[in-house]
């Protein structure tokens, strides 16, 4: 017949791993929010050099009128 043992951890243990198990998950939780904002700005930080490009242009197309009338 096997025998179970049970060891009792101490209250004070028992606190600082609940405590590291919600650091854990606090952690995890920020690793993944980041990879999700990461992820989704590529597509921002593309459309955002389009614009930029286009911004660009405009000015190109501006200064080049400007040379034009002198």
């Amino acid at each position: 017949m096997p025998v179970c043992i049970r060891f009792r951890v101490a209250p004070r243990c028992n606190g600082l791993i609940n405590e590291t198990k919600e650091i854990t998950m606090k952690v995890v939780t920020a690793l993944l929010c980041a990879c999700a904002m990461l992820l989704s700005a590529c597509n921002t930080m593309q459309g955002a050099g389009k614009d930029i490009e286009k911004g660009g242009e405009k000015v190109q197309d501006a200064a080049k009128s400007t040379k034009d009338k002198m």
